[in-house]
């Protein structure tokens, strides 16, 4: 039923994360745009990013790697843009990082990622968001392609693998950036937490294997793309896939649910993507 299809797809983001990690999220919804497209996003209900919606589409939710590096890509934006790292309405600064409507706070995670990373070429791909040439010029600095995108996504591509993988042992910008989560205890908990539950997943009758994503520089090029939200292009002859718009912003027709799957959390459905 539709009902077990929402409960599924909870557990499963669930069992990804450490308890507590969802406390922020006030709101699930089902949606889909189809096969190989956008698997989930976040996005803040409220104009001061205190209360999150996390969206999932069950068409893609059957792949586990793909569908767990998502979810942490996701959680990472709730994780540095909610309340407690930024602030939403403030002006500009020109001593924080900035993005529309949001002025990252002095401290926090994404702030320190910026001024530790981005400082010295954040022009130069603001000067032509649309080019591929500036991953090509700074391969070496970033996880994937995708994290070239900006701070936001760059932090939220290498907190993902920070997570997954094992601490990096080399001096590329790219390692520097996943390393860079050490000096924050709480974060080094979360990845503690995450990879005992992917440990226990594993070791479960029927557990998937965990399969390496591939390293920067690994078969990476313009038609080969490799991303969190780049990696569907590969299931699809490597169309290029076009995400949800920053953070996941996207505005879906809904329609609610008497489903309750945590205390305070509603559930949304698309319209006719799952039967009532």
């Amino acid at each position: 039923s539709g009902e077990d299809v929402y409960r599924s797809l909870w557990a499963q983001v669930n069992a990804l994360l450490p308890e507590g990690a969802l406390d922020g999220f006030s709101r699930f919804t089902v949606f889909t745009d189809g096969l190989d497209e956008t698997l989930a996003y976040v996005s803040p209900l409220d104009d001061t990013g205190t209360r999150w919606e996390l969206a999932v589409d069950p068409a893609d939710a059957g792949e586990l790697d793909w569908f767990t590096e998502t979810v942490l890509h996701e959680y990472t934006h709730y994780l540095t843009l909610n309340d407690t790292q930024a602030d939403y309405g403030a002006p500009e600064s020109g001593a924080r990082y900035c993005e529309e409507g949001m002025v990252a706070r002095s401290g926090s995670y994404l702030d320190d990622f910026y001024h530790t990373f981005w400082t010295d070429y954040l022009h130069d791909r603001l000067a032509n968001p649309d080019s591929y040439g500036f991953y090509l010029r700074h391969q070496a600095d970033f996880v994937t392609d995708y994290a070239s995108t900006d701070p936001s996504e760059d932090i939220a591509e290498s907190f993902t693998y920070f997570v997954l993988w094992d601490a990096p042992e080399g001096d590329a910008v790219w390692e520097e950036k996943l390393n860079f989560f050490y000096r924050y205890p709480e974060l080094v908990e979360f990845r503690t937490q995450a990879r005992a539950l992917a440990d226990q997943r594993a070791e479960a009758p029927g557990g998937p294997g965990a399969e390496r994503p591939l390293l920067p520089g690994e078969g990476v090029g313009q038609g080969q793309l490799v991303g969190v939200e780049a990696q569907a292009a590969q299931r699809a002859g490597g169309r290029a896939v076009v995400p949800v718009s920053r953070h996941g912003a996207a505005q879906l027709a809904q329609v609610g649910a008497d489903l309750v799957l945590a205390p305070g959390v509603d559930v949304h459905l698309q319209q006719g993507v799952l039967p009532p």
